[in-house]
């Protein structure tokens, strides 16, 4: 090894002790936070939890308290004799006097039997005070009834002047008949409650009772420290309160002397006091704090043993690990070698490849990243596009003019487009020259095996010749089934004119045996008008005999008879004359190029009146047309032609099958119409030869025909075909079984 590599190998040997260092340090530093973060949570919840233990012992101590002092109410307010003599009072029995002097001896025993009660006022049923007793109860102190008299309640707190915390209590005075007689305020002590609370072991924090007033809540009671804002607070809103079911709640808040308190606060019931217990933060937390700065002095003790273990471990190891560098080095060198001599040869199989695809795909093919930079053009792109590959390399797509008349926004629609479907497909002109060329365009999404977006592809490939030859075959198209139209009427024009010669001869005799009647009618009639004119005078026999001889030369009884006969049948001819006459005006029509809301039935009961003598004579022609089938979008005079067809072939089928069958023998053709939720099915059957299985499928291939020379050409089912499916998007197919006859089944959509 040379002196610099030696100087390389020992720096190199430095920085991996010093990495392996810093690796183990950070990992655990790592460690040793994510152990100190929740043993943290564990302390905090754990002072927590000891503060709500607090409140749930000092809360049965309150609650027994509030419950002694209204039984102690209660109790003095109970007693009988006491009770009956102020019932006694109210109604006038006694004077006050007399009141006094009765209730002082058994209300003043009461209170000495009950130490928490320092004094009393009892009220009357006007609340008039009757009776004083023990400390003075001065009346702005009296507890409000608050419009409930016959209710305990509870009043303000404070301290006299010998410093005696104190309570005011209300109780109602209830006779035996569940009367209201009077209301007896007592002045309560809170000496037995902090003696009671003073006494819980372990106790810690601030104990404090709030009551609710008009004004908000307000101190009632308080253990330890002083006030600092929890009121205000409490009625700001800014500590949370139990809600409904809710024993306790706990918050931090903010004193106002700037010391963070956690406090836990529960309601008492009925008499609506808040309990809260609090604990400034520094003295919550200071178990914890101590708990924790010893753990984290263990920890980087054991942290600086471990680092010192791992450096004297990797000395050794790195030594080791330089010796096989050089060799590592030369293997590395000679894997890159062969790396190289890969990518070669990947390089010359894509260009063969390239040069495959190139000269295979008919299309115009441009590769794009995902700003929109072109990165490779194919050479029909180039020249399609009229721009070599190397000048646009990098540049922007959309600056190159590649799809004219393609606006920046329309680019962005069309890239949103190809985000959320994959892909996107659109026509374009493009003027190359004197020519305007049509390109049909598509932007596909390039994605890389993670699914991650690449880029674009853009193909194109020139339509303009496919749409010239679309164009002239559609004329030729519309040609043919003018074509097609024009034969059939031209081969339905001589029986039409026979449909309309029958009933036209039976008219004009009809109306040749009209005038001879009438004459008859007339010299029958006239000596009957001559007796008529002589009605005045006497009639003779003979003129009588005269008019029943000229009626009975005019035959009137069979006139009568044969004439209204004669009337019918010209009626009937006539109507007949003119439904086929309508009926080949409706198939005549020209139709539009646009489609038109038309009704299918209509259309079919034209085209059998227009082709009755195609099918009269070989065929009856049974119709169930659905009376509910909707109108549908179509091209009438186009559908119209393909109900001929169909009913020609019909009827040409069973033609052939009858052969040699006895005269009057008759095929049946069925024409049916129903609907579904979406679509409107025709089918048309016959009892025909029938169709061979062998050629079935190409039936609707143009000039496809089984017909003898001259009896057809091959296009009616083609020009059926093309109507049905292609120009109104529906459905044809057929069922056939030789010797018994065909059924065709045609779908077309109820909207467009």
């Amino acid at each position: 090894m040379t002196p610099k590599s030696i100087q390389n190998t020992a720096q190199l040997r430095g920085r991996l002790l010093v990495l392996c260092v810093l690796l183990v340090g950070g990992v655990g530093v790592a460690a040793g936070l994510l152990g100190v973060v929740p043993l943290h949570n564990r302390l905090t919840a754990q002072a927590l939890s000891e503060l709500e233990h607090q409140l749930d012992l000092q809360r049965l101590i309150v609650d027994s308290f509030h419950q002694r002092l209204v039984g102690l109410g209660l109790q003095v307010g109970s007693r009988t004799q006491a009770r009956q003599e102020l019932t006694r009072y109210n109604q006038g029995e006694i004077d006050l006097a007399t009141l006094v002097s009765l209730n002082t001896p058994k209300l003043a025993d009461a209170l000495r039997q009950a130490p928490d009660l320092l004094g009393m006022v009892r009220l009357d049923r006007q609340g008039q005070a009757v009776v004083r007793l023990g400390k003075p109860l001065e009346e702005g102190m009296w507890p409000s009834a608050g419009g409930a008299p016959a209710q305990v309640v509870f009043g303000r707190s404070g301290v006299d002047a010998q410093g005696t915390e104190f309570l005011t209590l209300r109780t109602p005075i209830i006779d035996g008949n569940k009367q209201l007689q009077g209301t007896d305020l007592f002045l309560c002590s809170f000496a037995s409650l902090r003696e009671r609370l003073a006494g819980v072991p372990g106790l810690r924090g601030n104990t404090r009772i709030f009551t609710h007033t008009t004004n908000g809540w307000q101190s009632l009671f308080t253990l330890a420290g002083t006030e600092d804002g929890l009121a205000a607070a409490l009625t700001a809103g800014n500590v949370v309160l139990p809600g409904a079911g809710e024993e306790r709640t706990s918050s931090w808040w903010t004193c106002v002397h700037g010391t963070q308190e956690f406090v836990v606060l529960a309601r008492l019931m009925p008499v609506d006091w808040l309990l809260v217990v609090g604990q400034d933060k520094t003295a919550l937390m200071g178990a914890a704090n101590r708990i924790l700065l010893w753990v984290g002095i263990a920890y980087v003790v054991l942290l600086l043993l471990g680092l010192s273990g791992v450096v004297l471990l990797l000395r050794p190891l790195t030594g080791r690990l330089l010796v096989h560098q050089q060799e590592l080095g030369e293997l590395v060198e000679e894997q890159a070698r062969a790396l190289m001599h890969v990518d070669a040869t990947l390089r010359e199989k894509t260009l063969f490849l390239d040069s495959i695809l190139c000269s295979s795909i008919n299309m115009a093919i441009v590769a794009i990243d995902h700003d929109m930079r072109v990165h490779y053009l194919n050479p029909l792109a180039e020249e399609m596009f009229d721009m070599a590959a190397e000048r646009v390399a990098g540049a922007d797509l959309r600056g190159l003019h590649v799809m004219q008349g393609v606006t920046p926004q329309q680019m962005e629609q069309l890239l949103q487009e190809v985000h959320q479907r994959g892909e996107c497909s659109f026509l374009v002109s493009r003027e190359h020259g004197d020519t305007t060329h049509l390109l049909s365009a598509r932007v596909s999404s390039i994605t890389t095996p993670d699914g991650r977006q690449a880029g674009y592809v853009l193909m194109a490939r020139d339509i303009t010749e496919e749409r010239r030859l679309e164009q002239e075959k559609e004329l030729l198209q519309t040609e043919l089934l003018q074509a097609q139209k024009l034969e059939s009427v031209g081969r339905l024009a001589a029986g039409i004119a026979h449909e309309i010669n029958t009933p036209i001869q039976y008219v004009v005799a009809n109306t040749e045996f009209f005038e001879e009647s009438f004459a008859s009618l007339v010299a029958g009639l006239l000596p009957v008008r001559q007796l008529l004119a002589n009605a005045d005078a006497e009639i003779t026999p003979q003129q009588l005999q005269a008019a029943r001889d000229a009626l009975q030369a005019a035959d009137w009884d069979y006139l009568a008879e044969e004439i209204p006969r004669a009337i019918a049948q010209s009626c009937d001819g006539l109507q007949r004359i003119s439904s086929i006459v309508l009926a080949m005006k409706e198939f005549s029509h020209p139709g539009g190029k646009e489609k038109q809301e038309a009704s299918l039935n209509r259309i079919i009961e034209t085209t059998i009146t227009v082709a009755r003598s195609e099918w009269k004579y070989v065929a009856e022609v049974e119709t169930d047309l659905a009376p509910d089938l909707p109108l549908i979008p179509c091209l009438v005079d186009e559908m119209g032609q393909v109900v001929l067809n169909m009913l020609v072939n019909a009827a040409q089928a069973i033609a052939e099958s009858l052969g040699g069958s006895p005269e009057g023998a008759k095929g049946r053709i069925a024409i049916k119409t129903r609907c579904t939720d979406k679509t409107v099915i025709l089918e048309i059957s016959d009892t025909g030869c029938g169709i061979p299985p062998e050629i079935q499928e190409k039936i609707f291939d143009p000039f496809f025909t089984t017909k003898e020379v001259g009896k057809g050409t091959g296009q009616g089912l083609t020009i059926a075909h093309d109507v049905i499916v292609n120009k109104h998007g529906g459905t044809i197919h057929l069922t056939s079984e030789s010797g018994k006859g065909t059924t065709f089944h045609i779908s077309l959509p109820r909207q467009s």
